[in-house]
């Protein structure tokens, strides 16, 4: 996303009650050491400074990136005063694309082995072309070759733009993702979630779709399993008008090395072990919630159906 914008009420209820949470899980699960962390933190670094105050990690184990020469400058700032000694604090912040810096020739994302890849950028998972499934596949890349155990992705993605239509933008982003899934949705959704044409079923299906692309796209480098059921909501203002906020969608991720080698099964036995881990990431994805904010800026967890479309 833009760092020039600040976070919606309702993507800082998000990154309090889905990110931090599932961070704080994987935090325990490896021994509580400090994790090395990828992020597009924005200006503020809202919850990146949350994640240093919780010691979840330290400012040495984080690399930003950010494309923007002023925000950049702006997050070196905010950043500075949570340093662990005083003098100058070295912060790794790359300029570029998330993409970008994940495909640097030098190694240098290989070589930083991280355990928190969070993926912060607008775009559409279903755009094969776009920054958020080019970053998610070369995350995927990098952290196989850094021969990562475990590790968390915190996926991002617009589930309709707010450049025109909500309810036309969903319908296709769900149109598109499903001509590639519509097997795995037949063979672990309900009927009743399969025909209805209603936002909030079209939403459920959406999700399932983005369940079953992780983990087809993770496999066999890793065994993906969604963390955490996923969250909605209406994102940041980025056209300048209170009605133009993207329909967002937040998914946690944990991706693991598989247990057993894989080389030695047949090409059968690796299609089905696939489709179990896809039907697994659908299940939990379709009971994604929904995060809305009233007129004051309060926000709560509740129906997808609660969600506003217009």
């Amino acid at each position: 996303m833009s760092s020039g914008f600040a976070p919606s009420p309702e993507k800082e209820r998000v990154q309090n009650t889905l990110w931090i949470p599932a961070i704080r899980d994987v935090h325990r699960r490896l021994g509580r050491i400090p994790l090395r962390v990828l992020t597009l933190p924005g200006r503020r670094c809202a919850m990146l400074i949350k994640l240093l105050s919780r010691r979840y990690t330290r400012l040495a184990d984080v690399t930003c990136v950010e494309r923007s020469a002023a925000e950049a400058l702006l997050i070196r700032g905010r950043l500075e005063e949570h340093g662990e000694s005083s003098g100058r604090v070295p912060i790794d912040l790359f300029q570029g694309s998330l993409y970008e810096y994940l495909t640097l020739p030098d190694r240098r994302a290989v070589a930083r082995r991280f355990q928190v890849v969070d993926i912060d950028a607008y775009g559409h998972l279903e755009d094969e072309s776009g920054e958020v499934l080019r970053s998610t596949q070369a995350a995927i890349d990098v952290q196989a070759r850094a021969d990562v155990s475990e590790w968390l992705l915190l996926l991002t993605t617009e589930a309709a733009s707010a450049r025109g239509s909500i309810i036309v933008g969903l319908t296709n982003a769900e149109e598109r993702l499903k001509a590639e899934y519509e097997a795995v949705l037949h063979r672990t959704l309900p009927p009743s979630l399969l025909d209805d044409v209603s936002p909030p079923t079209r939403l459920i299906r959406y999700a399932a779709c983005v369940g079953a692309c992780i983990a087809h796209c993770a496999f066999p480098m890793f065994e993906a399993k969604v963390a955490r059921p996923p969250f909605f909501y209406r994102g940041t203002d980025l056209y300048g008008q209170p009605g133009k906020r993207a329909l967002m969608g937040a998914f946690p991720f944990l991706l693991r090395r598989p247990r057993a080698p894989l080389h030695g099964l047949g090409e059968s036995a690796r299609r089905a072990q696939c489709e179990r881990l896809m039907n697994a990431c659908v299940t939990k994805c379709a009971g994604a919630k929904a995060v809305i904010s009233d007129s004051e800026g309060n926000t709560s967890a509740t129906e997808l159906g609660n969600l506003r479309f217009e």
